[in-house]
């Protein structure tokens, strides 16, 4: 069926024809072929250059469809007043009233949709967190804080991208002590191992390739700081990558490999470095951890000690 191309439709064959139709020639335009083409009369006449249908047309998929599949005729009901219409296109309505009452419908539909998915995820949450909690306050126990009670105050409200449910932790370090926000009571050294205790238990239920610590032992010293090495020694044995920036030797001994950041000065600026240490130096920076700037022999006895467990 012969009909007008449209301006758009026009433009678009133009930039077809004149870039990848090897019949076009920039000079005399197209050559002469044994059947009309698309841009003679610029009109839809149903015979065009069997070059450019096969070669040419494919590379605009949109114009292609607009130009070949046939246009409908036949009048069809609107799903949404049922009134009989004659589709322009893909025109699925037969009026923009009705298309906004059908998005209405659809967002009404997809609504009751999410909300119970989002009520069946906070019941699972709910259930979840009492598992969560026990797992948490058993690391933070082997982390030398026996009495501590940990509460997850879990709350439903507004719908958002992440569901209903809002989560504070309230955590009592002391005996006697009622449980408070986890951010207004925990001091540096117990934010620490708190920390480390979540992201123990959510690494443990999880497949994350790469845990960084960054000084997450903070506040801590002697016996807590060999059991949180004991921790991330574990994490980085199940699979996982560990990653710890720490000043504490307990914790540095315990890597497969230690590398050094340090900072050098010039004239106009300060640049940082990394290097990787070899076994010799390793003893000499852990023994710097304990000792400080001067190398002691007991430091250096300590620092292979160290390594030893590790090893």
């Amino acid at each position: 069926m012969s009909r007008e191309l449209t301006r758009q439709e026009k433009t678009a064959i133009r930039k077809l024809v004149t870039k990848w139709c090897a019949n076009y020639d920039k000079d005399y335009g197209c050559l002469p072929l044994d059947c009309p083409c698309y841009m003679l009369g610029k009109c839809w006449t149903g015979a065009y250059c069997r070059y450019f249908r096969s070669a040419v047309l494919p590379l605009d998929p949109v114009l292609e469809r607009s130009l070949t599949v046939e246009r409908i005729t036949e009048t069809r009901p609107c799903p949404v007043c049922g009134r009989a219409f004659l589709p322009d296109g893909r025109q699925r309505y037969c009026s923009p009233a009705c298309a906004g009452a059908a998005l209405r419908e659809q967002k009404a539909q997809l609504l009751e949709t999410v909300s119970a998915q989002a009520k069946a995820l906070s019941e699972y949450r709910a259930q979840t967190l009492e598992r969560f909690i026990t797992a948490v306050t058993e690391q933070l126990a082997f982390l030398n804080m026996p009495n501590v009670i940990l509460v997850g105050k879990h709350t439903t409200g507004k719908l958002t991208i992440h569901g209903m449910d809002s989560l504070e932790f309230l955590i009592s370090a002391n005996r006697g002590e009622e449980p408070r926000p986890l951010a207004r009571i925990a001091s540096g050294g117990e934010l620490s191992r708190i920390m480390l205790a979540l992201k123990c238990v959510i690494a443990d239920r999880d497949s994350i390739p790469t845990l960084i610590f960054d000084e997450i032992d903070t506040g801590v010293s002697g016996e807590i700081a060999d059991r949180m090495a004991d921790i991330m020694q574990e994490m980085g044995e199940q699979n996982r990558q560990v990653i710890s920036i720490t000043h504490l030797p307990q914790i540095a001994a315990r890597g497969r490999a230690h590398y050094k950041v340090y900072k050098r000065d010039n004239d106009t600026e300060t640049n940082s470095h990394i290097r990787r240490l070899t076994d010799e130096e390793r003893v000499e920076e852990i023994a710097h951890m304990l000792s400080g700037a001067t190398l002691t022999e007991a430091a250096l006895s300590n620092a292979k000690a160290l390594l030893a467990r590790t090893s």
